[in-house]
C-alpha cells in the first residue's frame, strides 16, 4: 500500500475506534461520584419525569433542572463553601404530582443524585 493510503485507512481506523469507545461510555454517565462544587441528577425511573429544584440561597439565585425523561441526566455548578437545598419532584403520565427527597448538601463535596423505581415507589440514591 503507499503511504497516503495507509494513512487514510489509519485515520478511518481510529475515528472507529472514537465512536465505538464513546458508545460504551455513554451509559455509565448515569453511575457517576460526586464532583466537588456541581450538583447532577439522572431519572432512571420507569413511569414518571423528574425534576429538580435547588431553591435560591442568600445572594445565590435558583436553578430547575429541565423536565428529565428516563434515561436523562442534568448538571449545574454551584461553586463552593455553603450549604444547598435540594427539592425532587416526580410526575406521572396521569399528571400525578409527588414531591419526595429534599435533602442538603455541602457544596465543597458536591453531589449526584440518580432516582430510580416506578412513581408509586421511587428511590432515591446520592453519591
Amino acid at each position: 500500500m503507499q503511504k497516503s493510503t495507509l494513512k487514510k485507512w489509519s485515520a478511518r481506523i481510529a475515528a472507529c475506534t472514537v465512536v465505538v469507545a464513546s458508545a460504551v461510555l455513554v451509559p455509565v454517565a448515569t453511575a457517576q461520584a460526586a464532583i466537588p462544587g456541581v450538583f447532577s441528577v439522572c431519572n432512571n425511573g420507569t413511569n414518571f419525569t423528574l425534576q429538580a429544584d435547588l431553591p435560591p440561597t442568600g445572594f445565590r439565585q435558583g436553578w430547575s433542572s429541565h423536565i428529565l425523561n428516563r434515561g436523562q441526566c442534568a448538571m449545574v455548578i454551584l461553586g463552593t463553601g455553603y450549604n444547598q437545598s435540594v427539592r425532587l419532584e416526580i410526575e406521572n403520565s396521569g399528571g400525578r404530582f409527588k414531591n419526595f427527597g429534599g435533602f442538603t448538601f455541602p457544596t465543597a463535596k458536591g453531589v449526584h443524585v440518580n432516582v430510580r423505581g416506578s412513581f408509586e415507589s421511587p428511590i432515591r440514591a446520592r453519591s
